[in-house]
């Protein structure tokens, strides 16, 4: 589980040194999941499961980052894409484990977005991001699904953001105020966040 998202990693023992064979993901589907499979020359590595729908959904958002960037045709595939930003998340969390980041009902989104003007998350990832475009943990693995990477690093000169923080101890003994003017350009721009913190 990752993110709230079901993810099932099967791995073989060990992998083979590469001795000038290709590595491939190749794609199966069943039962409304969706198998990516890692090989080289054909031999089995690894497979990452994950539900349609949600393949469907990163599939988009790498749509429309492509047509967002104007990127002509890529030698990386979507599968391997996905692959590789599964792997990363399932590296992280555990792949038994679930992500400390509780992503918040669509319903909250709307409001954000309806009354605040709200179209950037700030703590998210393709998994559970809600608007296409977000700020994520991990730039080299999300940004083909349209991260802009760490909010930490993100230094946006205006606009309307929703930050809901992974609830670390880190994050939760920090005052929430110092991630926002630390991240934030000074600008004469009108900018907004809307901070999401829990009740302890």
């Amino acid at each position: 589980m990752v993110n709230g998202v079901p993810l099932n990693i099967r791995s073989s023992k060990a992998i083979p040194p590469c001795s000038g064979e290709k590595f491939e993901v190749r794609r199966a589907e069943s039962n409304n999941c969706i198998t990516f499979d890692l090989t080289l020359g054909g031999q089995w590595l690894k497979s990452v499961k994950l539900h349609k729908d949600h393949v469907e959904k990163v599939a988009k958002l790498h749509q429309i980052y492509k047509e967002r960037k104007g990127d002509g045709p890529s030698r990386i595939t979507l599968d391997e894409h996905i692959f590789v930003m599964l792997l990363r998340y399932a590296s992280y969390f555990g792949q038994e484990g679930s992500g400390l980041h509780a992503a918040l009902p669509s319903k909250v989104f709307e409001v954000l977005h309806g009354e605040f003007g709200v179209e950037l998350e700030c703590y998210a990832s393709p998994l559970n991001c809600y608007f296409p475009s977000y700020c994520s943990a991990f730039f080299d693995t999300d940004h083909s699904f349209g991260s802009y990477g760490s909010f930490l690093k993100f230094f946006p000169t205006e606009g309307s953001f929703a930050a809901n923080p992974p609830f670390t101890e880190e994050m939760l003994v920090s005052p929430p105020t110092f991630f926002l003017f630390s991240s934030a350009d000074p600008s004469t721009l009108p900018s907004s966040f809307r901070f999401l913190w829990p009740i302890t």
